[in-house]
């Protein structure tokens, strides 16, 4: 495995703190496992999904030039440069924070197949159960979440409702 991927320096202010991180080069299949959601519940959910694919989804999420989102920008290309060629399957880093949502977007969308780790059983998401506690709750944050055919949770991410401002709402008034 080559381990020339991606390599820099992060975190603290004038100098301090900074932590050194190395990852090998992206492979091009990429394996994600949750293991605890946002609530504490074990998620049994592997998904492996193309690295390239989900990199040029992120790009949109984290444009590489933004100097706030440096880690983040670095990690999108780290995806996108992988390795065409390479079958081995990598464990995503587990450096990068708040990726949850992200997977979990990329894997409706692209239709990917989850691995339950409970039932040992690979399941098409045509038959997981999505659920999405908006419509219950009033609260900004909810939960969506992805279950096997036997109800398992497999992945289970925090995110934020919109709000929409009734029409004759008007700023500064």
């Amino acid at each position: 495995m080559r381990m020339h991927g991606l390599r820099f320096l992060s975190g603290g202010s004038a100098g301090k703190d900074l932590r050194e991180f190395s990852w090998p080069v992206a492979t091009r299949r990429i394996k994600y496992q949750q293991h605890r959601s946002e609530t504490g519940q074990r998620t049994w959910g592997s998904f492996t999904f193309g690295a390239h694919d989900f990199g040029l989804m992120l790009k949109d999420v984290f444009p590489c030039t933004d100097n706030t989102h440096i880690l983040d920008g670095r990690l999108v290309e780290w995806f996108i440069d992988s390795d065409s060629h390479d079958e081995n399957i990598l464990r995503l880093p587990q450096e990068w924070r708040n990726i949850d949502a992200h997977v979990h977007r990329f894997i409706r969308e692209n239709n990917t197949e989850g691995f339950c780790l409970q039932c040992a059983h690979t399941h098409p998401l045509a038959n997981c159960t999505f659920e999405d506690d908006s419509s219950r709750s009033e609260k900004i944050y909810c939960y969506k979440r992805t279950l096997c055919p036997h109800e398992h949770l497999l992945l289970e991410t925090l995110y934020m409702r919109k709000c929409v401002l009734p029409g004759n709402f008007k700023r500064g008034t």
